[in-house]
């Protein structure tokens, strides 16, 4: 597997080559889908709409949400989007964007 980073969206790539994934649920509030920068959106990615609700209400369980998350990437729909995300980190570097202000306490670092 290839370099990985993760950031947020505003963040600039390490070097040119890194594909730029953006791996939120949502889209970021205020931003043109036909003017991004960066390569591809895989919502499925994120936490399910759930999780996110309940991680949003509880801050300060990020051990739980870790747990809960892992759950959730092992089986279902979000594992075939890992799935894609793995593919493309065997091809080349890879840079996982967030929306989120502090993307350490997101599911990125998970």
């Amino acid at each position: 597997m290839n370099k990985v980073e993760c950031g947020r969206i505003y963040d600039p790539s390490p070097t040119p080559d890194y594909v730029r994934i953006l791996v939120d649920r949502l889209w970021p509030r205020g931003i043109r889908k036909d003017q991004t920068w960066w390569s591809l959106w895989l919502p499925e990615v994120a936490p399910s709409p759930t999780l996110r609700s309940w991680y949003h209400a509880h801050r300060d369980a990020y051990p739980e949400f870790r747990k809960q998350y892992l759950k959730e990437i092992a089986v279902g729909p979000q594992k075939l989007a890992w799935d894609e995300l793995y593919r493309l980190a065997n091809v080349g570097p890879v840079m996982i964007l967030t929306y989120s202000r502090i993307w350490e306490h997101s599911h990125l670092p998970i």
